[in-house]
């Protein structure tokens, strides 16, 4: 994945309010690492998974290939080419955002 597409990530994340408010090291099979994020405190944080699976290690964040929100099949982002990326990056922050929606309407 390379910098670019942590920090493009973290960059959209935060444009609408999202902030990364822990990191967490991975399982040691095949997530790298997991970013705590939130934008609402009526929200539990949501946990994105950073996918590394390899043959002989868990690659580390920086060289992970994808993302999924903890718990939910439908929300996902692949770090392939930044073209495809790019595309895909809005619907996944958007993605994050029902998610947010739904988790505060069962508070309420």
């Amino acid at each position: 994945m390379g910098d670019t597409h942590l920090d493009e990530l973290r960059n959209a994340l935060e444009n609408k309010g999202w902030k990364v408010i822990s990191q967490d090291e991975g399982d040691g099979y095949s997530i790298s690492a997991v970013w705590h994020i939130q934008r609402s405190t009526r929200a539990e944080p949501t946990a994105l998974l950073f996918e590394g699976l390899d043959d002989m290690r868990t690659l580390p964040i920086e060289q992970a290939y994808a993302c999924k929100v903890k718990g939910r099949k439908n929300a996902s982002l692949y770090f392939g080419s930044m073209k495809e990326f790019r595309k895909a990056l809005l619907g996944f922050v958007s993605a994050l955002d029902r998610i947010e929606q739904d988790e505060i309407k069962k508070t309420v």
